[in-house]
């Protein structure tokens, strides 16, 4: 009975370990631009939002639209 739980531990300490691994492997490494502004910003002109824009002419930059649209 020991000698199942000891393996049943291992195995889930290996499913971790290798979880763990995939995790590490998909992070975003890309450098990132915050836009921060008011409503031009979050919500755009006639042309879309910001960021969006951004994003299509910097592909290998993260871009996070962090703008507050107000009154």
């Amino acid at each position: 009975m020991k000698k199942r739980g000891v393996l049943i531990g291992v195995a889930i300490l290996g499913v971790c370990a290798a979880a763990a691994l995939v995790a590490s492997g998909l992070r975003d490494r890309r450098p990132v631009l915050v836009c921060l502004g008011d409503s031009l910003t979050s919500c755009g002109g006639a042309g879309g939002h910001f960021s969006h824009w951004l994003q299509r002419f910097m592909p290998d930059v993260r871009v996070i639209d962090a703008g507050i649209g107000g009154d």
